[in-house]
């Protein structure tokens, strides 16, 4: 009696826990395989690999085998095949999950295609379905994925260049809203650490009961879906590497090789010794695409409007280019009808002490009110005591030579504007008719300079 309720208990907790094949089930599936595929025969170790291909609804354990489009449904220590499919080995390293009590599979690779695609197991018609999606669907589907809530998450994707071209890799991750079968772009998934950079370079991708185990270069990836929150292994110190060769998954356990020596990972005791390490999973909003993600004709639409652009930008420059020059030669012309006239100038105008440059005149009311510069400069031709300045003269005294041109004509007309109409009187030079000469009212520089 005790034996026989041994035997129960025994089945009863492989049925509800198992996550590895026994012996008979292996060689029930290898016998299936014989009789289609020949020249198939598989060990353990493509056998055992977690949820990749075990999958619990409720009470009940199914069991694809990764690559195939069998599916059995566990029952002590054999197994009930489910469906009545032909057609297999389109969607190697697929993957496999269940929602509201239905099993699909998404991705993978076969037939020297990296494909897209979303299909469920139908219970009536004993087949697997396409499932139609919506949304911003990845190009291509083999990488990393998981089930958070209601959504799925994929990222990582690589596109096989079946030994022709180079791969092509997805930095972008998506999400689909199981309930809705909406795809959307999400952003990029870069944990935190110094060790992995954009350039993701992966091996093995290893789904236990509770986590997915992606082994990267220097570091694995433990990633928890219930928590939606991840955790690093350190590759060296457990002997792990990219091409780590699996020996089987159970439950939250990895074995796997290393100098023909089994080695074993719990997950659960190290996502538990390392608590304070875990980090929340973020997904980072992309900044900018490469022009290889821009459709050609929203790249030709994007060079048409900077075109465009350019040429609004070079007509706004000339016309501005084109409005100050005919500004200049205004002003220009202004300043010499100025100084030929200057003798008919009455009021006396000062520069304001705060900005020399201002080209506002305000009129002053007696000599005093000059300005301190002025009266400086004025004080230093008193002090020469002659009569007539020549223009380079008259320039050095009041400090503006300096300037050239243009600017140094504008600041002398200001500067005799400044002063008393009749204190200075241009006369052509006798030597050099092209100049001209400044003569000086003494006996008023006198009056003012005391």
């Amino acid at each position: 009696m005790k034996k026989i309720f041994c035997y129960l208990f025994i089945y009863c907790f492989h049925n509800f826990s198992a996550q590895i094949l026994t012996t008979k089930q292996e060689n029930q599936i290898n016998l299936l395989l014989a009789s289609k595929f020949p020249e198939t025969k598989l060990n353990s170790n493509s056998f055992n690999n977690g949820a990749a291909s075990f999958q619990y609804i409720g009470k009940e354990i199914f069991y694809n085998l990764n690559g195939f489009h069998y599916l059995f449904k566990l029952s002590g220590d054999s197994l009930i095949r489910m469906d009545h499919s032909n057609f297999h080995s389109c969607d190697n390293n697929r993957f496999l999950f269940n929602f509201n009590k239905e099993i699909y599979c998404l991705g993978g690779y076969g037939f020297f295609v990296t494909n897209n695609i979303l299909k469920k197991f139908n219970v009536q018609s004993k087949e697997w379905i396409f499932v139609e999606c919506k949304g911003e669907i990845p190009p291509f589907i083999s990488g990393p994925a998981f089930i958070s809530g209601q959504y799925l998450y994929s990222f990582w994707n690589v596109k096989s260049g079946n030994n022709v071209t180079a791969e092509t890799k997805e930095q972008s991750g998506y999400r689909l809203n199981l309930n809705t079968f909406l795809w959307e772009k999400i952003g990029f998934f870069y944990p935190k650490t110094a060790e992995i950079n954009s350039t993701y370079v992966y091996g093995s991708i290893l789904y236990t009961r509770d986590y997915v185990f992606i082994i990267l270069g220097l570091q694995s990836l433990i990633i928890s879906p219930k928590s939606n929150s991840y955790l690093l292994l350190n590759n060296e110190a457990n002997c792990l590497s990219p091409s780590t060769q699996l020996v089987r998954i159970d439950s939250n356990n990895i074995f796997y090789l290393f100098k023909e020596k089994t080695k074993q990972i719990n997950l659960d005791q190290y996502w538990k010794n390392n608590i304070k390490l875990i980090n929340k999973i973020t997904w980072e909003k992309p900044n900018f695409y490469s022009l290889n993600q821009i459709s050609p004709f929203y790249l030709a639409l994007l060079s048409l409007i900077l075109v465009l652009f350019g040429f609004i930008i070079m007509y706004f420059l000339k016309k501005q280019r084109f409005n100050s020059s005919k500004s200049i030669q205004i002003s220009h012309n202004s300043i010499k009808n100025h100084e030929i006239s200057k003798d008919l100038i009455d009021t006396i105008p000062a520069l304001s002490h705060e900005n020399k440059d201002d080209l506002g005149l305000a009129p002053i009311k007696s000599y005093n009110n000059l300005n301190p510069d002025l009266i400086i400069a004025l004080k230093n031709i008193k002090k020469e005591n002659s009569a007539t300045l020549s223009c380079d003269e008259f320039d050095a005294f009041f400090n503006i030579n300096f300037l050239t041109g243009n600017s140094r004509k504008l600041r002398r007309f200001r500067v005799l504007k400044s002063l008393p109409s009749n204190l200075f009187r241009r006369t052509k030079c006798t030597k050099d008719k092209r100049k001209f000469n400044y003569s000086i009212n003494l006996s008023l520089l006198n009056q003012l300079i005391k």
